[in-house]
């Protein structure tokens, strides 16, 4: 399973950052104010970092919530696949 990995800005301050200050500059590409570009590019989930696992975990779970399944999601916690 593959998904986009963040490329160009440090993995803390891109997840400081909110989407209200990027903007969008192509389909896998994202520009803030200053002209600081972020790319995506494929990546295995097996190499991703903690703070990238967190973060798409984060992301996975709001996108369910907001799909309204009838049920509750929760993250499991305790033992790391």
């Amino acid at each position: 399973m593959y998904f986009k990995k963040w490329a160009t800005i440090g993995q803390d301050k891109l997840l400081q950052r909110t989407r209200k200050e990027l903007t969008q500059v192509g389909s896998c590409c994202w520009a803030d104010g200053s002209g600081r570009c972020v790319r995506l590019a494929d990546t295995s989930l097996l190499t991703l970092t903690e703070v990238e696992r967190k973060a798409l975990q984060q992301a996975a779970l709001a996108r369910l919530q907001q799909l309204n399944l009838g049920t509750t999601i929760k993250v499991p916690e305790g033992k790391k696949l």
